[in-house]
């Protein structure tokens, strides 16, 4: 391996953790959000409570979605890093590495029922049409963060 493909891996092992980082961030800050769909039309979620759902579930948020956000950042932040010289301008990449992060965390939704339900043996995936719809708001956001982290540092061809 020469200096340059090191340093390449380098970057994009680097936008990966970062891409992982956002992701895990986007999708906890707006577990109160999906909470609120779960709640009947007289019930209301406080400060207190939107504070303490955030501090129960980072753990869990980071031992079942980590591993496969991690992973798919990786991914991510290598075709970025591949496509990244033919796009016009940073902002140009920052937009397609967002819309294309979406997708991403539907799938890394997916990847951790599939590690609950490896762990507890409840078919999660039959939920998912109906009680798991609001699983979403955290999944598309997380998405989101992974493609805005793992933008960091592409620059187009021709820029500094």
């Amino acid at each position: 391996m020469n200096a340059a493909t090191t340093r390449g891996t380098r970057e994009t092992c680097s936008r990966a953790f970062s891409g992982a980082g956002y992701g895990l961030l986007f999708a906890w800050l707006t577990f109160p959000a999906m909470i609120t769909f779960y709640l009947s039309p007289n019930e209301s979620l406080s400060v207190e409570d939107a504070i303490g759902i955030l501090l129960i579930v980072f753990p869990f948020l980071v031992h079942v979605a980590g591993p496969g956000a991690l992973l798919l950042s990786w991914f991510h932040a290598a075709q970025m890093g591949r496509w990244a010289h033919r796009a016009r301008s940073p902002r140009q990449i920052r937009i397609v590495a967002v819309l294309l992060g979406l997708p991403l965390g539907i799938v890394n939704l997916l990847l951790a029922f599939d590690i609950l339900e490896l762990f507890f043996g409840d078919s999660i995936r039959s939920k998912v049409p109906t009680e798991m719809a609001p699983w979403l708001v955290p999944a598309i956001a997380g998405g989101a963060g992974l493609g805005y982290g793992i933008s960091h540092n592409l620059k187009p061809e021709g820029t500094r």
